[in-house]
């Protein structure tokens, strides 16, 4: 009798266990920026895509741009509106370890099948499944028209120098940062 009750106490460890772990692994997804980007942008690519850094850099001679009134309609009916594509116009060789990435319903994916993710101190990294613990974003991913990754309403994020190389992050959290665009680009094998 007390081994059945020992057995049974165990297996109902077990079965707690594992819908414990079920839970955790699957919480990340709820990780999402509160904000979505306001142009026109996809939150799927399913195409294998990399990233090239474009720094943000202003000028002084351009002049304000003149603002046009958009025009508006109605219309008394639905309305069937298409799904946006993006076509990335970049392309490069892909090298062994070059970062490989695929978009599904703001989730970023790389080529390990890792999350891509805010994580508690702001860095952009690939993690898991799970996102490392603690992390801020791991959905909301998006590329924009102009063929930038964006995560909520901003395609804007920063390098910053940390020793001889740099961290990527979704803040200014440093003086020794810069802003940039995350490119998209179309990965060549084979070149």
């Amino acid at each position: 009798m007390q081994f059945k009750t020992t057995a049974l106490s165990t297996l109902l460890y077990a079965a707690a266990y594992v819908a414990a772990q079920e839970e955790n692994s699957s919480s990340w997804t709820t990780l999402s920026h509160t904000a979505t980007y306001t142009g026109v942008a996809v939150t799927d690519y399913a195409t294998t895509f990399g990233i090239a850094v474009q720094p943000i850099t202003t000028s002084v001679s351009e002049a304000p741009k003149e603002h046009k009134e958009k025009p508006t309609s109605t219309c008394d009916g639905p309305v069937a509106t298409a799904k946006p594509e993006i076509d990335v116009k970049v392309s490069a060789c892909a090298n062994e370890g070059t970062l490989r990435m695929t978009l599904t319903d703001g989730i970023l994916y790389d080529g390990r099948g890792r999350i891509g993710a805010i994580v508690s101190n702001r860095q952009f990294q690939f993690d898991g499944p799970p996102p490392q613990a603690g992390s801020i974003y791991a959905k909301g991913w998006a590329l924009t028209e102009e063929g930038n990754l964006a995560l909520g309403d901003s395609d804007v994020f920063y390098q910053c120098l940390s020793g001889n190389f740099y961290n990527l992050y979704d803040q200014n959290i440093a003086p020794q940062c810069s802003p940039i665009k995350l490119q998209a680009i179309k990965l060549v094998d084979n070149c």
